[in-house]
């Protein structure tokens, strides 16, 4: 059952993965390279703490070795596939639409999330939170030239 657990969590992580790689190769195919730059920089930060929850549910039980490694490629790999065919989107209609499916899986995280922390915490913290990560989100997009 722990198994079955940390590949559905996997395979989770992997299909929100498709749409942050979709969104990298769609940045690249406009050519916009600082664009592309920092979303590799953003989504490898929070993705640096997916395998956490990957591997919490296996962290007290003894794995071979090929376990670990398949269910990072299993979370991992969609975003280079994803990258690959974002990257050969020629079409503005095509872009927005791959940078949409980004947006909506990390969208969806960040109800899921603040919809568990309102359960567990006072609705002003979480709205500061949310307010302060949408005030930084602007400032960058400032900073990014046009």
């Amino acid at each position: 059952m722990r198994f079955f657990t940390a590949y559905m969590i996997s395979t989770g992580i992997g299909l929100h993965n498709l749409g942050e790689g979709l969104a990298i190769g769609a940045a690249l195919s406009t050519g916009n390279l600082v664009l592309t730059s920092v979303l590799v920089v953003g989504f490898a930060l929070h993705n640096g703490t997916e395998g956490f929850g990957i591997a919490a549910p296996i962290a007290s039980i003894t794995t071979r070795l090929k376990e670990p490694i398949l269910l990072g490629l299993i979370a991992g790999f969609p975003t280079v596939v994803g990258s690959v065919i974002g990257s050969l989107a020629q079409s503005s209609m095509l872009s927005t639409l791959f940078f949409s499916v980004a947006a909506g899986a990390i969208l969806y995280v960040v109800i899921e999330l603040s919809r568990v922390a309102l359960v567990q915490a006072k609705a002003g913290r979480i709205a500061a939170g949310l307010l302060i990560g949408i005030v930084l989100m602007y400032i960058t997009g400032l900073l990014l030239p046009v």
